[in-house]
């Protein structure tokens, strides 16, 4: 997580680990030609979810308060998991603690920061 700066403005950019949380994830990487290598198992780190923003107050402040309240609805109620068994991805259910948790912890931040960068101003 951290901040970087392009033509005078600065941006948010943060990444999370992207794992291989079923057997169709492991085989795709595995045969895909541009993989990395082909030897991946299930629940290892396969690559990467980058998600990058402008650092601008309004926008700060949208993503933290939509982000922490999307992912609260997926940490305290059913919504995602019956989606994600709707859609046959009911395998990922195991992983959601551990995405879902830190997200919200995230999304709470950039609000904090956002309330507190706009209270200085």
């Amino acid at each position: 997580m951290g901040t970087y700066t392009v033509h005078d403005r600065q941006f948010f950019e943060a990444v999370y680990p992207d794992f291989a949380v079923s057997k169709a994830c492991v085989s795709c990487h595995n045969s895909h030609p541009n993989s990395p290598k082909r030897d991946f198992k299930l629940n290892d780190v396969m690559g990467g979810i980058m998600l990058s923003f402008p650092m601008n107050d309004k926008t700060l402040l949208r993503v933290g308060v939509i982000g922490g309240v999307i992912t609260a609805l997926c940490c305290f109620t059913p919504v995602l998991v019956v989606l994600l068994g709707a859609v046959g991805l009911s395998a990922w259910v195991g992983w959601l603690d551990y995405v879902l948790l830190p997200a919200l912890l995230v999304f709470v931040g950039i609000t904090a920061y956002a309330l507190f960068k706009r209270e200085k101003a």
